[in-house]
């Protein structure tokens, strides 16, 4: 009997890695049963009917469910050997069932199995429906379990092991139902790989090699794929696309195609799934505004375009990250993030058209009618969009809209125009998300048309042009686009580092133009979200431009600490079609953008050439920013203007201020780009307290007003001459600040944008 199992399931091994993934029944669809199903099939326990039709909603009968068990068990050849004998009254040697209920009611010093018992009255009942009661004890039996190991309290000890051991995951029966033959695969595929009472499992003859620990990469059609292995497994374990991210410990069969089994592990802390902002220093910010600690040195998984990339860090992946990608985040018990799964590249796409309901585009999505929508950094309702905004969704995830519009003339596509997949904008090839390809292919090449564009940076339509103008950072050889895709193009006339609007020409080239401040001497009221006076659209986009050459970065409300913004921090504001303010850009008005920490400088005479035999020198200044992170130095911008009563000359002691320093790209004159420190603020905001003053580890109180303590707070202590590092402290911040405060009672407290910065021990 043993052999006949094993060989089976052997059998089974050589056949389960060239199993498609589709279902082998056409009344059961591809999924978790059908996975369950093509396994149970391989092994000769479990079948369909002539009809090619499983019936999973169909009862079991107990002569049926014996029938499987005895299958599961590799007796059916033994079963032939009893098909003459008569034990119960109602299954005489004529029935079908009779050989598999005998042998499955003879005791085992008989030679039987002694898994089942009749009735008082003699009888087997065998058309009788089973009940799940009745169902778990058989097969528990049949893994060698009792009473005396199970207990005497019947069905309900039963029920309680069948729980404990994985016997009935997935079915929500009480004792009394009746087990349906879905229910009843479940039941069987779950025994083939819970513990017998010799510590064994069915499956052992089956099993190839144990990973124990995998992150799913992806579930698709083609199967799944784990980070760190190559090629796809077949998916017999009933993986969907929502365990993607999520780690198992994963059993392969023997010929190493096909997952078995997946355990999720049970992780002593927890798991968030948030839709990506973006990232500043050490901070990741979710579009809802809630701001993640997530180091660079953080463990990373990621799948981009199919690539996996293994198992890398935060920091070798978060470039590439764009808003509304899909993070999972781990955590331990502390909450401190420890590892970070990147979902993207597989979001699902569909533009809100005219005339759209929000059932018929979520549908197009594959998200549930409850997710939650986001615009502009804000959640929102479907109603609250508008024509034309593109949604994407990744499952898990949040739905993110994106209201990106570029007016352009494409050149040609690929492969053809009638069935674009990829277009040439501005001399660059763009990517079409599948549902583009109609509204793009009713455009004729050279036409002048404007493209609608996903979160992801993928054209998700087409339109006739309007009057829109994209917003973006020139880079000297292509637009970073605020709220949109990076397209490589040559602008004329214009600067590196300039922020300007881009349109199309005539002749389908585009043309730029430095933005202009379109609200002069207007204050904004952050309370009442009115531009002097007016109104801004409930989906307006804020965005921080803390210095020229920097890159426009998406903020929300909560960042900003002032209840008004004065016009002169106020860099453009643009407008919907409806003259309403939907994209608000300002400078410096959180005072996230800098890293602070004790700055001083050094000037170095350097050449830059010779006018006839005349050599012509300039002055190189070298900032240097000494914080928690370590030492960072840079050379300044040549038009910086260093903070007064800096002294040039470093080395003796005091000879340094408390600063924040800002770094980005800069491009000489000759073209040369490099990074330097585009600017240097003092913190000229000093105030002395004693440690009461703080009001707990997340803000003080300063001139009776309570100030929030930024997470990225650098802490000195002076009689030593050093930086607290959160990473002492597990990454906490407030944990690092309640230390720092039990060491005085007398401390320097340096804020800016109305947040603590430094804070220096005495």
């Amino acid at each position: 009997m043993k052999k006949r199992l094993i060989s089976l399931l052997l059998a089974a091994a050589l056949v389960a890695g060239l199993v498609p993934a589709a279902s082998a029944f056409g009344d059961v669809p591809s999924g978790e049963l059908s996975a369950k199903l093509e396994l149970l099939q391989q092994l000769d326990i479990i079948d369909g009917y002539a009809d090619g039709t499983f019936r999973p909603d169909k009862a079991l009968t107990r002569a049926e469910f014996t029938k499987l068990v005895v299958m599961m068990l590799g007796g059916g050849d033994a079963a032939e050997l009893y098909s003459g004998y008569t034990i119960f009254t109602d299954v005489t040697s004529g029935h079908w069932a009779a050989g598999y209920i005998n042998y499955a009611a003879k005791k085992t010093e008989s030679g039987g199995l002694g898994l089942v018992n009749g009735y008082s009255e003699g009888d087997f009942r065998p058309n009788a429906t089973i009940n799940f009661g009745e169902a778990v004890t058989i097969v528990l039996r049949a893994l060698g379990w009792s009473d005396a190991t199970v207990g005497f309290n019947w069905p309900a000890d039963y029920i309680t092991k069948a729980s404990q051991s994985g016997l009935s995951e997935g079915v929500t029966l009480s004792a009394k139902q009746p087990v349906t033959r879905a229910d009843g695969a479940r039941i069987f595929y779950n025994a083939l790989f819970a513990a017998k009472t010799d510590g064994t499992h069915l499956i052992d003859g089956l099993i190839g090699e144990t990973i124990a620990s995998a992150v799913i990469a992806d579930v698709s059609a083609d199967g799944v794929s784990l980070y760190g292995y190559s090629g796809t497994f077949a998916n017999a374990a009933g993986l969907t696309r929502d365990d993607v991210g999520r780690r198992y410990k994963v059993t392969l069969s023997k010929d190493g195609g096909t997952i078995l089994r997946a355990e999720a592990l049970e992780e002593s802390g927890s798991s968030v799934t948030i839709t990506f902002a973006y990232y500043s220093g050490d901070e990741v910010t979710a579009v809802d505004g809630t701001v993640y600690k997530v180091p660079a040195d953080t463990a990373a998984y990621a799948n981009k375009d199919g690539e996996d990339a293994g198992a890398t860090t935060f920091g070798a992946i978060r470039d590439d990250l764009s808003y509304g990608d899909t993070l999972r985040l781990e955590t331990d018990s502390r909450g401190r993030v420890t590892s970070v799964v990147a979902l993207y590249g597989e979001a699902s796409v569909a533009v809100y058209e005219p005339g759209d309901t929000q059932s018929a585009v979520l549908a197009a999505l594959g998200a549930p009618s409850g997710v939650r929508i986001y615009k502009n950094g804000a959640e929102t309702e479907f109603s609250a969009l508008s024509e034309y905004d593109v949604l994407s969704y990744v499952p898990g995830g949040s739905v993110v809209v994106s209201d990106f519009r570029l007016n352009a003339v494409y050149t040609y596509a690929v492969p053809n125009s009638a069935a674009p997949s990829r277009i040439r904008v501005y001399g660059e090839m763009l990517d079409l998300a599948p549902c583009a390809k109609e509204s793009v292919a009713a455009f004729e090449p050279n036409a002048r048309l404007c493209l609608l564009f996903a979160a992801d940076g993928r054209v998700a339509g087409a339109k006739a042009p309007d009057g829109s103008r994209a917003i973006g950072m020139y880079t000297g050889s292509s637009v970073q686009f605020v709220g949109g895709p990076e397209i490589p193009m040559k602008l004329e006339k214009i600067e590196t580092g300039d922020l300007i609007e881009v349109s199309v020409d005539g002749k389908g080239e585009p043309k730029a133009s430095a933005v202009k401040n379109s609200a002069p001497g207007k204050d904004l009221d952050l309370e009442k979200m009115t531009l002097g006076g007016e109104a801004l659209a409930p989906d307006c986009a804020l965005y921080e431009r803390a210095a020229a050459g920097v890159l426009p970065v998406r903020i929300s409300r909560s960042d900003i600490t002032a209840d008004t913004v004065a016009a002169k921090d106020i860099v453009h504001v643009g407008r919907n079609s409806d003259g309403s303010a939907n994209l608000v850009i300002f400078g410096d008005v959180t005072g996230d953008r800098y890293e602070y920490g004790r700055m001083s400088y050094s000037t170095e005479s350097v050449s830059v050439g010779f006018v006839g035999t005349t050599e012509v020198m300039t002055t190189e200044r070298e900032i240097t920013l000494d914080n928690a992170n370590g030492s960072t130095e840079a050379p300044a911008r040549p038009s910086l203007q260093m903070p007064a009563g800096l002294r040039e000359s470093v080395g003796e002691q005091n000879y340094y201020i408390w600063a924040g320093v800002l770094k980005g790209n800069y491009t000489s004159a000759a073209g040369k780009t490099d990074e330097r420190m585009l600017e240097a603020k003092p913190l000229e905001e000093k105030y002395s307290i004693d440690r009461a003053g703080f009001a707990g580890s997340s803000a003080v109180e300063l001139d009776g007003k309570r100030v929030p303590i930024a997470s990225g707070v650098q802490v000195f202590i002076e009689s030593v001459g050093s930086f607290m590092s959160p990473s002492d402290f597990g990454g906490s911040v407030p944990q690092m600040v309640s230390a720092a405060r039990a060491q005085s009672d007398k401390f320097d407290v340096y804020t800016a944008n109305g947040k603590v910065r430094v804070i220096v021990v005495k």
